[in-house]
């Protein structure tokens, strides 16, 4: 390989960052088989919430969740299951889905301890 292309190879690797993990996530998950969500407005909220996180992870932007928040979030977290091909549980890929699944709830629980003050 030359050197032009193995450097626009590398520079299409991907970054393992919090918004990359936590989007990672989100693209290797469904929603549970059998179950329809569609018309679920708290479903959507915590897929959306957790979108906000991850822009809010590439902008550095301060972002907060109130108590029903973070329970609409919980609610889209035990919702899903991991699509065909991946285990979100034990994610040895380049960016992790594991680690994304950390990072939400490590954001929920310093929201809520926050509030508990």
């Amino acid at each position: 390989m030359s050197r032009a292309k193995l450097k626009v190879a590398v520079e299409n690797v991907p970054t393992e960052t919090p918004c990359s993990r936590i989007r990672a996530l989100l693209a290797r998950t469904r929603p549970l088989s059998g179950c329809d969500y569609g018309g679920d407005k708290t479903f959507w909220n915590g897929r959306g919430l957790i979108e906000e996180l991850a822009l809010a992870h590439d902008t550095e932007s301060d972002l907060h969740w109130s108590a029903a928040q973070c329970a609409d979030v919980l609610m889209f977290l035990h919702s899903v299951e991991p699509t065909d091909g991946h285990c979100f549980c034990n994610d040895d890929s380049e960016i992790s889905a594991t680690c994304g699944f950390h990072e939400i709830l490590e954001f929920m629980e310093v929201e809520l301890r926050g509030q508990a003050d």
